[in-house]
């Protein structure tokens, strides 16, 4: 695996959808045999067979890097190793070229136009939420594929053709907070959002019409800076106003210190954490209670699928730390679709771009064992519409709660 990062940024001109709030403001098919596979056995692909070169665009040392670009990254060097070293897919060694866009449009409309000239690369990830907008379209109107990865732009998933997600969409990656807190038996949901980022209250009315419509009440919007030296009066009016569920979107730090202070000031229920903030930086954090979904398959069951996950990652050097994020366990489900797609298809010495769509449209109900958030089919040539589905968890006393089992909202 090469991996090339930008030596400057460029003009930036951060681009955070809608769906940052509870985020950090910041992928052998998983069938039934996964259960059997060993992590030490090795084979080799055909010295005969073609690279399936795929390049992966992300933003690992801009705003979304902490949590998401690094995270992205290491697994799939790890999965790319494993699979090297089991065959490959289809026989084809895997070639993943990583390219670290630091969130910036620039970069990433210039990675973008690179991947697109570069013919030997077949498909695309992306994990860069911040400029993914500004560059999909050239991917996909150029026939490269983007097999999914992880992202919320709604012009962009379920919308351009070529373009294969797999996680879930704009709206429910605002609404399942919602969710998050009825299910821990919520009444009063407040938020807490980076005073930093306009960007950061953009989604505030979506998740306060979730939470009304849940049967609960909105108990209002506070601002909390990076720089304040405490948050006594936000968590004294979270208390006083009976909030028992606390959505906070902002940096790991920031929804640590909050969560602190409230408890000091008396505040007893959850704070909400979802999608890609739900990271070790977060959840390691001493006594902190956390509640939210995700739009990752939870990384922590026993169920078979997940177990050969972690005996991936475990084989690749990259411990839980790590992987333990909806980024991750996304970026793992996305090449794993990709290898049991591949694997299906009619293929030549040297596959091209082409190949990949024709076999990416005769996905149909797929779910790669419950890695994927609902049974997918992309014979449409591009995603569904809406995903609106996602895990639900928990996390109290330093252990996660939350089943493979997801859950679904009505598509809006």
């Amino acid at each position: 695996m090469r991996q090339c990062e930008w030596s400057s940024f460029g003009a930036r001109r951060a681009f955070l959808p809608a769906v940052v709030l509870g985020l950090v403001v910041t992928f052998g098919a998983c069938s039934s045999s996964s259960k059997n596979s060993n992590a030490s056995a090795t084979t080799s692909p055909s010295p005969a067979a073609a690279p399936l070169k795929i390049g992966f665009i992300l933003d690992k040392s801009g705003p979304n890097g902490p949590g998401q670009g690094d995270v992205a990254s290491a697994v799939a060097q790890a999965w790319e190793k494993y699979t090297n070293t089991h065959g490959g897919v289809a026989g084809h060694p895997v070639d993943i070229e990583i390219k670290d866009t630091a969130g910036d449009p620039t970069n990433g409309q210039a990675t973008a136009a690179a991947m697109v000239a570069d013919k030997s690369i077949v498909a695309v990830l992306l994990v860069d939420a911040s400029s993914e907008s500004t560059y999909a379209k050239t991917l996909s109107d150029a026939g490269l594929p983007v097999v999914g990865g992880l992202g919320y732009h709604p012009d962009l998933w379920g919308v351009l053709p070529n373009v294969f997600g797999i996680t879930t969409t704009y709206p429910t990656a605002v609404t399942m907070q919602a969710q998050a807190a009825k299910s821990v038996g919520a009444t009063k949901v407040s938020s807490a959002i980076c005073a930093e980022i306009d960007t950061c209250a953009s989604a505030v009315p979506i998740l306060q019409a979730a939470v009304e419509k849940a049967g609960m009440i909105y108990g209002g919007t506070v601002k909390v800076a990076a720089n304040a030296s405490d948050f006594t009066a936000e968590c004294l009016q979270f208390v006083n106003n009976h909030t028992d569920f606390i959505q906070l979107s902002a940096s790991a730090a920031v929804v640590i210190r909050v969560y602190n202070d409230c408890v000091q000031q008396g505040f007893d229920g959850f704070v909400g954490a979802s999608g890609g903030s739900v990271v070790s930086t977060l959840y390691d954090a001493p006594n902190i209670r956390l509640a939210g979904a995700i739009n990752g398959f939870p990384w922590w069951t026993d169920d078979p699928p997940v177990e050969q996950f972690r005996a991936v990652m475990a084989a690749g050097g990259v411990s839980e730390k790590t992987y333990g994020a909806p980024t991750g366990t996304a970026t793992y489900a996305s090449l794993e679709l990709f290898k049991k797609t591949m694997g299906k298809a009619p293929l030549s010495a040297s596959p091209t771009r082409a190949d990949v769509l024709a076999a990416y449209r005769t996905i149909k109900d797929e779910t790669l064992g419950g890695l994927l958030p609902m049974p997918l089919t992309f014979t449409s040539g591009r995603s569904p519409a809406q995903i609106p589905c996602f895990w639900l968890y928990t996390y109290e006393n330093s252990k996660f709660a939350g089943t493979l089992k997801p859950t679904c909202e009505a598509p809006s």
